[in-house]
């Protein structure tokens, strides 16, 4: 089902859709240190426009952030917030302490940026993009999709699984004129949902994570969340980092996979079997984030345009007519399952 929302026609899902409109509750100043382009990073239509930036911060509540206009000088400082939710929703006064921690400091940020500063791979991070930060999520349960989805996946196959789950999930949220497509939590999630989303071998690893996350508060996952990860069958080292990264903003966890592998190992001419340990020396309490913003400096194009980027030290994001990590919040409002 599609609609027009400001003239543009989005989709919403097919047949019945539970519209719950939002009312201002509350609002009020917050501070984030970072570019403003890092709450543009990985996020749908309805998370990021360009001046606003929505997070769904418990079912039935969401926030919106007033954000300026990108400045290549500036790191996003001084910005206005509004808390929308359902009438008679409390759910958000004990979560709305955690908004000002979701998006990392870039103070936090500059031992990092000063190696990467003449690095062959992340150079134009810690230069044209410095004070780039990390944006994470405020439910370990969501970084644990976000995650999943990218299981052996190219960067477009994986999104394109996560905005399936959101649009046959069929529950919206409005706020005036903006459609905020809601996720499903744990309890909601079902093998009929799942399998139309074509996440094929995925499924599997999600109902599993579904039980053990529906018997638990958000308190509770995040104290136990390493161990409870390790109990969930089709979550190895790459999945497991990448969700303690998302969530908990972990900087020092070791992300890597066969695409990350290549580049290093084309970069450092290094071999294959010695990336992991040359990854880790070379970046230490920071390669978390290392490997994160890799995926943003090369666009996460296929490993062959990755590498022929290298080859040309093209190592900025510049993909504006496809979908990238910069870019999906544009590109993804065109797409259909």
């Amino acid at each position: 089902m599609w609609i027009k929302i400001l003239g543009k026609e989005v989709e919403i899902g097919s047949g019945y859709v539970m519209h719950l409109t939002l009312t201002k509750v509350y609002e009020g100043p917050l501070r984030l240190n970072a570019r403003v382009e890092t709450l543009s990073v990985y996020s749908f239509y309805w998370q990021y426009t360009g001046r606003r930036y929505y997070v769904e911060i418990c079912p039935g509540a969401v926030v919106r952030l007033d954000l300026p206009l990108p400045n290549a000088s500036e790191t996003l400082m001084d910005i206005s917030y509004s808390v929308y939710a359902v009438p008679g929703n409390s759910c958000w006064e004990e979560k709305i302490g955690g908004i000002e921690s979701m998006v990392v400091s870039h103070y936090v940020l500059q031992g990092y940026y000063d190696l990467a500063e003449n690095d062959i791979l992340l150079g134009c991070i810690a230069g044209k993009y410095r004070g780039l930060t990390l944006k994470t999520v405020l439910s370990p349960w969501y970084a644990l999709l976000v995650a999943v989805c990218q299981q052996n996946a190219s960067f477009l196959q994986g999104w394109k699984m996560l905005y399936n789950i959101h649009i046959l999930y069929n529950k919206a949220y409005r706020i005036n004129e903006h459609i905020y497509m809601a996720t499903p939590s744990p309890k909601e999630v079902n093998e009929n949902l799942l399998r139309e989303a074509r996440l094929g071998y995925r499924v599997g690893t999600i109902l599993e994570a579904s039980k053990l996350f529906s018997k638990m508060d958000e308190g509770m996952m995040k104290r136990e969340l390493p161990e409870i990860l390790d109990d969930i069958p089709g979550i190895g080292p790459y999945t497991k980092g990448l969700v303690l990264l998302l969530s908990m903003a972990k900087l020092d966890v070791f992300i890597m996979d066969r695409w990350i592998a290549g580049l290093v190992a084309k970069a450092y001419n290094v071999s294959v079997r010695e990336v992991n340990d040359v990854w880790r020396r070379r970046w230490g309490r920071w390669q978390g984030i290392a490997s994160y913003h890799l995926t943003i400096a090369f666009d996460a194009e296929p490993l062959r345009k990755a590498l022929k980027r290298l080859e040309e030290r093209k190592n900025c994001p510049m993909a504006t007519d496809k979908p990238s990590p910069m870019t999906l919040w544009i590109h993804s409002r065109g797409w259909r399952r």
